[in-house]
C-alpha cells in the first residue's frame, strides 16, 4: 500500500534520478513492516551504479526522511521505509508505525 499523497510529492522533490531508481529499487525488496535488510554493495553492484553513488542516494533518502535507520543485522544495514510513504503489513500494525515512529515528520507535513 502507497501512499498517493507522498507519492506525488516524491515525483515533485528535488531529488535525482538515481536516489528515486535506489528508492524504486528498495520499495521492490521491502519486507514486511517495512524492514531492507540490505548489502549496499550488492544491490548497486545489481543496479550497475557505483557503491559512492548509491550510497549517496541512501544518504540522501535518510536525510529526506523517507528511509529511518535501523539496527545492523549481521554485516548489512537495515532500513525502515517511513510508513508516511507506505506499508506492507496489516493496517494495525501501520497505525501503530504511524503513531510511535513518525511524529515529527507528521507534524512537518501537515
Amino acid at each position: 500500500m502507497m501512499s498517493q499523497e507522498r507519492t506525488e510529492a516524491l515525483a515533485d522533490s528535488g531529488l535525482d534520478g538515481t536516489t528515486l531508481r535506489v528508492l524504486l529499487k528498495l520499495i521492490g525488496i521491502l519486507d514486511m513492516d517495512n524492514l531492507i535488510a540490505i548489502n549496499q554493495s550488492e544491490i548497486a553492484t545489481q543496479m550497475k551504479l557505483q557503491k559512492q553513488n548509491f550510497s549517496r542516494a541512501i544518504k540522501k533518502l535518510l536525510a529526506e526522511e523517507i528511509l529511518i535507520e535501523g539496527a545492523k543485522l549481521g554485516q548489512h544495514k537495515s532500513y525502515r521505509l517511513n510508513a508516511y510513504y507506505g506499508w506492507k503489513e496489516s493496517t494495525e500494525n501501520h497505525k501503530a508505525a504511524l503513531e510511535v515512529g513518525s511524529t515529527l515528520l507528521r507534524d512537518r507535513m501537515k
